[in-house]
């Protein structure tokens, strides 16, 4: 049986989708088939991997956090360009509501990543050398989220994910964020995979 959490995050999924496109956001079909790709293979290795259920629900809290940034806007101002905190003015302006979004994401792709990393490592293998292998892949995902965006920005000719400095902050942000996920409990030497 699937976990309710991820029968959450298709209908969440679902449930924008219908709205992007009444809306006629073109440009969010792409993002709806990469976000389907990302539940499924969720889905799919947890079926071997049995990821902790607080995982999966950051995962689907995250999708919910991801679709309200595009869609509320509040005072006319796109959720995903509000300044939750001024720590730093432009052209940093740290920090926002997707900022704080990339963090939080990158936390929980590093908490299914440090599983499926711990599951593969040897028994013998050294906590920082799990803790490497896993912030790098979680920025690997990162680099191909970013790719995606740009693929819609050359694609759609829309803006909406920012510049340089919002491509930069994202890297950051997700970093901060997969270095969070270190902290998430996995059993030594792996968790048990069923082959």
């Amino acid at each position: 049986m699937r976990p309710l959490s991820l029968w959450f995050s298709w209908f969440t999924l679902a449930f924008f989708t219908v709205f992007f496109v009444m809306k006629g956001n073109r440009e969010f079909l792409l993002y709806a088939l990469s976000l389907s790709v990302l539940i499924g293979v969720v889905q799919a290795s947890d079926r071997r991997l049995h990821y902790a259920a607080g995982v999966k629900w950051c995962f689907w809290l995250w999708l919910v956090m991801h679709m309200c940034g595009g869609f509320v806007h509040l005072n006319g101002v796109r959720l995903y360009d509000v300044v939750l905190l001024p720590l730093v003015d432009a052209p940093y302006h740290i920090l926002r509501y997707d900022q704080f979004v990339h963090a939080f994401c990158y936390f929980t792709i590093g908490g299914l990543l440090l599983t499926v990393v711990s599951a593969r490592a040897a028994p013998a293998a050294p906590r920082w050398g799990v803790a490497l292998l896993t912030v790098l892949a979680a920025l690997g995902v990162g680099a191909v989220n970013e790719l995606i965006e740009f693929a819609a920005v050359a694609g759609f000719g829309t803006d909406g994910v920012g510049d340089y400095f919002n491509n930069a902050l994202d890297n950051v942000f997700n970093a901060l964020g997969a270095f969070a996920a270190l902290a998430w409990r996995t059993p030594r030497g792996g968790a048990r995979v069923r082959e």
